[in-house]
């Protein structure tokens, strides 16, 4: 004779199962969250480093429309990482 199961109990082992398998909204949420705050941190960080490069460019492309007359060579540029 073949033991029987008990079908709720083996009904809620399946359940509990496919539940731990399955992610939430929540489950999901905490990562990309994160996700999006190092993406927010990455682009604050790029468009400081293009808005220095433009200040740089605005300030060569003024020494090159001075008076050819003037011996006014730019200090050494600071390389920027």
């Amino acid at each position: 004779m073949t033991p029987r199961l008990n079908a709720k109990r083996f009904e809620r082992l399946i359940i509990d199962r496919i539940r731990a398998h399955i992610r939430t909204e929540s489950d999901v949420r905490d990562p990309v969250k994160l996700v999006n705050e190092e993406m927010d941190s990455v682009i604050t960080e790029q468009q400081e480093r293009l808005d220095a490069a433009e200040a740089e460019l605005v300030e060569i492309r003024r020494r090159m429309d001075r008076p050819r007359g003037r011996r006014d060579y730019p200090r050494e540029v600071s390389s920027r990482t």
